[in-house]
């Protein structure tokens, strides 16, 4: 999860794709977390996904829904012809 500590601690969340800050919405600064946990709290109930080691904005979230998608139905069509082909 690409979580930065500052000095006061105080974490902040960005997206490991495009580097999308987690931004309060209309007023341009950060979302600022006391730990990461709290971060990846407020990520999950956001729109964000991820793990310990990675987190996606919603936007970057369906694009990687999208990407697994195509693959599951290349991989069925793979299987479907390979069974075809016996």
């Amino acid at each position: 999860m690409s979580i930065t500590l500052h000095t006061e601690p105080v974490y902040n969340l960005a997206c490991n794709n495009c580097d999308t800050p987690a931004e309060v919405e209309g007023e341009g600064h950060l979302w600022r977390f006391d730990s990461p946990e709290l971060a990846r709290d407020w990520a999950h109930v956001n729109g964000w996904t991820g793990n310990a080691h990675t987190t996606l904005c919603p936007p970057c979230t369906a694009e990687a829904r999208e990407r697994e998608d195509h693959a599951q139905e290349i991989a069925a069509a793979i299987q479907y012809a390979t069974e075809g082909a016996r």
